[in-house]
């Protein structure tokens, strides 16, 4: 302000109205006064002659409080108000809230003009702060006013009797009337006829009340505090909102006499401020709980640190303790809100249970749908709001009125202050908390989406509250499929948000619980068993996620006891706990493992879901990245293909799945095919929309950063290709810690950028950097490993390190003599370990039959022989050496002991070598059974006589003959089941299957074939047409070529029941053909 204390009043007038920049007219005609009495007050020859003109004055030369006293003083008036009725001492504690005070200021002096003023509302929960808001504004800009009056209008009694007292202060002659209505209307008159006053009303609870004691016209300020939301525009109204951080601290500090008053927030110690801001959030720095808080610290000298332990273990009693000398509001938080609840309980019980609901969700944003869907439960008063849509809006009208909860439109949400909450729930019986406990738990459960990223939205609307309820079942203790659920789901969400370490957590307590409450075999203790593998390896804890990988396996097993029909409520559990462990044994490497478990998911999910399901798509592009690592190419592209029609279908275009399709058609075309174009668009629209929908810092944006990266580098462009793998080498790091093997193989591709620009130094430090990754998560016994060995030994090379290259070359020729020694991953279904313990007791039969067979041909040339006997004894011996060569096998690789095709022909030459001369004349060594070729005879078999064991041994070559042949049809249709196909390829599928089901009703139930076995039945030949088919032929020749051994390794578990059953039918039907099968042996003179 400008030094103007010397001027007389006139000149003060003059300075004001020029620092206005108005003319003697202009000014004048605000006053509503004339220009003459303007020009008579500027010159000195008149000053006005009421406090109000004084004070119209400043109102429009907008003066500050100083400089109104000052003209106040100058124009001889008194600047105290005429009459003060505020019945509170200024509060000397009051902090912050100026921006409240100076959009109030606005509102009352700037906005609206006096002759049409509104009234001002402060709104707010009990204890917010606005009736200390109110008097700091009147003790601020009292000097405004000709009169500051002071209402309590919480009801109508207590109205009147402020009215009774205002005119005891306004000296009117009403005053001593006995019918208390002419007070009234003598206060309501006084506030009509004058100007430039003040009305505070103090706690309206009624607005009808308004039209009673206040004129309808008036040129005066009404400011009223209120807890009600909705006025009908009888007010503009303010909403109060707890303190700011800052000055929440400050506020306490000073209140608990630890700052003194006055001084700032920067003199207060660094330790007392931390321990201050975890009061004011455990408080919801809300200032009557604050204020209660200090008054117990200042009047027990106990400190910040113990009040904080002393709230956090007896919150209740200490919310009920208001302190002493305060007058001003003597009750505490909890009596304050206490009455509240109770009045709404008279009210309307539904709003009553509303609000008990709401105090065990999280305090913002909590979604009304939550509220509707709790009106299914029983035992509480909520029914009502599912059979009337309306009286959802009444009950937060009713709770709205007491300001204890506020309601979003737009979002369709609520929200409660968290100390509201805590008063609830502290007032609660240990058994009603519990109840509501586990209702939250069960009403959260419900409404959690599965976490998919097309849910993620109602996901987020839900998580806050979710946390919330998972909190609750450790405080209530609650044990429950739906707390086990929610864990999980929760979990789920978190992990496909890219938080690894939060959903490794969740995922162990949702596997604790599972194991709990439904046991080790349920299909949401598998799927809790595979999630928890899979975050684990993600991780870098291979051993943890291995053993766990082992089982939830077992568990699948038994869950699912070789079915695909399961229960929709089970199947979701179980095909995605068959899809996460797929997931981690193609990650070790254990591809048979691996697709084993994708197809099973796959045909669960499509029996189940339908073919069009996001987590069809979800397999089918784990199943092609499977195919991919093992050189299936076409097969790989095909399920990407499909997987992104599919993920398109469902999503459209934006979506995190239809990126991971993207990259990993990009990943294909790059590295296996000449597509190079294509694939870095794919790539390029796969990061677009990675960073777009997931943001720039999650795991799957990494992935597209790193494969774009990979085709910068291979196209020579390197400065990009270092930028990209730097960021997702960021990301990763960040996500999954500094030592994971995702990390390892960004770290091993920069090696090689920095390499291939003679960066040795650089190069080497990240290639070291990621083999002491791979040592210390999957260890030396990995492909990869040796890959980056050999990438070491060039950059050694490259360094003219040669002898440190030379160390490292045993080391990797070490390596690489152990890794093909590693034996191939068997599958441990129960059903195959029959299998391989057969095979493995065949072998060693079949071993010593041929060394029996030998003895006989040593026995046979101790004879007198003939030419002709003697070419027949070199020829036996010759197929012996055949037969042997194909059994000088390792039996632990479990093959079976010939090949079919050798088998049958061999064994019938040597059975008719048998039996002619000079072997027809020897000991019964020569019996059928021992022959190799039908080493699948039991040797106690119960032979009834000779024609029965050779129709036996006959019987038993061509059912195993019929047996390898199915297996080999199931491997090849199992393929085809889940790859997509054309229509027509579909249709060509279908008719093969239909072949083959007749061809196997053939042979269980067809005319036996010619004994000689020379000629294909009909129905193989219409199966050899189809297959020679370009869709099939390529598969057909893999599968077909394979050793039997391999075949019956690839078998699916389904298909191996299909198997037995097939050998089984087998072996009953050689009763009711056998009488046959030895009049066609006789008639080809193969038996006597």
């Amino acid at each position: 302000m400008e030094n103007v204390d010397h001027l007389t009043f006139g000149e003060l007038i003059k300075v004001f109205r020029l620092r206005t920049g108005l003319t003697q007219v202009q000014f004048a005609k605000q006053l509503e006064k004339s220009r003459r009495s303007l020009i008579d007050w500027e010159a000195g020859n008149s000053r006005p002659q009421t406090k109000g003109d004084l004070l119209d004055i400043a109102r429009v030369a907008q003066l500050s409080e100083e400089e109104t006293t000052l003209l106040l003083k100058a124009g001889g008036q008194d600047p105290t108000p005429l009459v003060w009725s505020i019945p509170y001492l200024p509060n000397h504690y009051f902090t912050g809230r100026e921006a409240i005070l100076e959009r109030l200021a606005n509102e009352l002096f700037v906005s609206q003009p006096l002759t049409v003023s509104q009234p001002v509302a402060l709104s707010g929960l009990g204890g917010i702060g606005k009736t200390q808001i109110a008097l700091e504004y009147a003790y601020r800009f009292y000097r405004k006013y000709q009169a500051v009056l002071w209402v309590v209008a919480s009801d109508r009694d207590k109205w009147i009797a402020s009215y009774v007292t205002l005119a005891e202060q306004l000296n009117l002659p009403e005053k001593d009337a006995q019918e208390q209505t002419r007070v009234v209307q003598a206060v309501k008159q006084w506030l009509q006829s004058h100007s430039r006053w003040l009305l505070l009303l103090d706690d309206v609870a009624d607005f009808s009340l308004m039209r009673d004691f206040l004129p309808s016209l008036h040129k005066g300020h009404i400011l009223l505090t209120t807890r009600a939301q909705a006025m009908g525009g009888l007010a503009h109204v303010i909403e109060i909102e707890r303190m700011e951080e800052e000055n929440s601290i400050l506020f306490l500090l000073h209140r608990a006499s630890l700052l003194p008053l006055h001084t700032p927030f920067e003199n207060a110690t660094s330790a007392d401020i931390v321990v201050a801001r975890a009061i004011c959030n455990e408080l919801g720095r809300l200032p009557l709980a604050l204020d209660q808080a200090g008054a117990y610290i200042e009047e027990t000298q106990c400190g910040l640190s113990q009040y904080l332990h002393l709230y956090q273990t007896h919150r209740a009693a200490l919310l009920q303790r208001r302190g002493s000398f305060l007058p001003d509001h003597p009750e505490s938080v909890a009596t304050t809100w206490s009455l509240s609840f109770e009045k709404i309980e008279r009210r309307s019980p539904v709003a009553a249970d509303v609000l008990r609901l709401c105090a065990f969700f999280h305090s913002d944003a909590i979604p009304e749908e939550l509220i509707v869907l709790s009106a299914s439960l029983e035992e509480t008063q909520l029914a009502p709001l599912k059979e009337n849509p309306l009286l959802l809006d009444e009950t937060i009208a009713i709770l709205g009125a007491y300001s204890l909860i506020q309601r979003e439109p737009r979002t369709k949400t609520i929200s409660i202050h968290r100390l509201v909450q805590t008063v609830l729930k502290d007032a609660m019986e240990k058994v009603t908390f519990d109840w509501w406990a586990n209702t939250t738990v069960l009403l959260v459960n419900r409404a959690f989406p599965n976490g998919w990223f097309d849910t993620w939205s109602a996901c987020e609307r839900i998580f806050p509250h979710a946390i919330a309820a998972l909190a609750l079942i450790e405080q209530a203790h609650i044990v429950s499929q739906e707390a086990a659920r929610l864990l999980n789901q929760t979990g789920g969400y978190l992990k496909e948000r890219g938080r690894y370490i939060e959903a490794e957590s969740m995922a162990q307590r949702t596997r604790d619980m599972c194991e709990q409450v439904l046991g080790p075999d349920h299909p949401l203790t598998a799927c809790s068993l595979s999630n928890l593998a899979t975050l684990s390896f993600a991780l870098g804890r291979y051993e943890q996620a291995d053993a766990l990988a082992q089982r939830s396996l077992t568990c699948l097993e038994r869950v699912l006891d070789g079915k695909y029909e399961v229960p929709s409520d089970a199947a979701f559990f179980l095909a995605t706990g068959l899809n996460n462990l797929a997931s981690l044994y193609h990650e070790q490497g254990k591809y048979d493992q691996a697709e084993l478990l994708l197809v099973r998911s796959l045909a669960i999910w499509s029996h189940t879901f339908g073919p069009i399901h996001p987590m069809m798509a979800y397999v089918q592009n784990n199943l092609g990245s499977l195919y991919e690592d093992q050189g299936q190419y076409d097969d790989a592209e095909a399920l990407y293909q499909q997987a992104l029609t599919v993920a398109e279908h469902l999503f459209g275009s934006n979506h995190p799945l239809v990126a991971t399709c993207l990259n990993n058609l990009s990943c294909l075309y790059t590295n296996h095919s000449d597509k190079q174009e294509q694939s870095e668009a794919l790539a390029k629209r796969a990061l677009s929309l990675c960073e777009a929908e997931l943001g720039p810092h999650h795991p799957q944006t990494a992935t597209s950063l790193a494969n774009l990266a990979s085709i910068s580098y291979m196209r020579g462009d390197n400065e990009q290709a270092e930028s990209l793998w730097k960021r997702a080498l960021s990301i990763n790091e960040h996500v999954f810690g500094l030592n994971h093997t995702t990390v390892a193989r960004i770290l091993n591709n920069l090696a090689n950028l920095y390499s291939a620009q003679d960066q040795y130094v650089q190069a080497e430090s990240f290639l070291k950097r990621a083999i002491s990754i791979w040592e210390m998560t999957l260890g030396e016994k990995h492909h990869e490993m040796l890959d980056l060995l050999l990438n070491y030994i060039v950059l050694l090379h490259d360094m003219n390190r040669e002898e440190e290259a030379e160390q490292v070359k045993r080391r990797a020729k070490h390596l690489a003599e152990q890794l093909q020694q590693v034996p191939p991953p068997q599958h441990d279904q129960q059903e195959t370990q029959t299998y391989q313990e057969m095979l493995q007791r065949t072998h060693h039969d079949a071993l010593d039959n041929l060394d029996r067979l030998h003895q006989l041909t040593e026995e046979a040339l101790k004879k007198h022989l003939t030419q002709q006997e003697r070419e027949k004894v070199d020829r036996f011996r010759e197929l012996l050496w055949i037969l042997l060569e194909d059994m000088q096998i390792d039996p632990e690789e479990q093959t079976l002991p010939l090949s079919l095709a050798e088998n049958i022909r061999v064994g019938w030459e040597i059975e008719e070598l048998l039996q002619q001369s000079p072997f027809i004349d020897l000991d019964e060594r020569s019996d059928l059974r021992h022959i190799p070729g039908i080493g699948y005879v039991s040797d106690d078999f119960p032979f009834e006589s000779a024609e029965d064991m050779a129709a036996n041994a006959w019987w038993t070559n061509y059912s195993l003959h019929g047996f390898i042949a199915y297996t080999r049809f199931l491997v090849l249709l199992r393929h085809f089941t889940y790859l997509p196909l054309s229509t027509k390829d579909q249709a060509s599928l279908r008719k093969l299957r239909k072949v083959i089901a007749a061809w196997k009703q053939d042979w269980l139930e067809g005319p036996l074939p010619d004994i000689h076995y020379t000629s294909p039945s009909e129905m193989a030949l219409k199966a050899s047409n189809i297959l020679d088919q370009h869709l099939f032929r390529k598969k057909h020749e893999e599968i077909f070529q394979l050793p039997d051994y391999e075949v019956l390794k690839r078998l699916h578990s389904d298909d191996i029941q299909l198997a037995n059953g097939f050998r089984n039918s087998m072996a009953q039907r050689f009763e009711t053909v056998k009488g046959q099968v030895i009049e066609d042996l006789k008639k080809l003179g193969k038996i006597p």
